[in-house]
């Protein structure tokens, strides 16, 4: 059996090396890194909607699904699409009978369509408790459950 032999590397010499493969590492890192800009898509104008609150969701058709929690045609929030390239369609105006003030992110189900809450609105006497809708990539609206004070 052979023994092995160490090499002994003093504290200098160690330090260099060990600068030396940092110096390598961050050179190499460098070389790699890509440079990363900042693009403005879409300045919400109020029309199209105000108070983007939620974060955006891509559907399955590559575009960029989100609500606006005002504005709109009734000032009551708006859900919307957007293309990557920031062409933007408003898919629903809300009204308060069928939910105002929506503020979370849109979920994408397994059938495609996008499953979403208001704050306020709906179908009760007071127009206050909030919704759960749906909403297709076409524009489909549909409301599901207008809450009240039982639910």
């Amino acid at each position: 059996m052979q023994s092995a032999k160490m090499i002994r590397i003093g504290w200098v010499d160690g330090f260099q090396v060990a600068r030396s493969l940092l110096v390598a590492l961050l050179l190499a890192a460098s070389v790699h890194a890509h440079s990363q800009t900042f693009t403005t898509l879409f300045n919400f104008d109020n029309t199209h909607g105000a108070g983007p609150d939620a974060g955006l969701v891509q559907g399955r058709d590559g575009n960029l699904y989100g609500t606006a929690s005002s504005g709109g045609t009734k000032g009551d929030g708006t859900v919307f699409r957007m293309t990557t390239k920031g062409k933007m369609d408003i898919l629903h105006n809300f009204i308060r009978i069928n939910g105002e003030y929506p503020q979370a992110v849109l979920l994408l189900s397994s059938n495609g369509n996008f499953y979403g809450t208001t704050n306020c609105g709906g179908t009760n006497p007071y127009n206050t408790y909030g919704t759960i809708f749906e909403i297709s990539p076409t524009g489909k609206f549909k409301s599901l459950l207008s809450f009240d004070l039982t639910d």
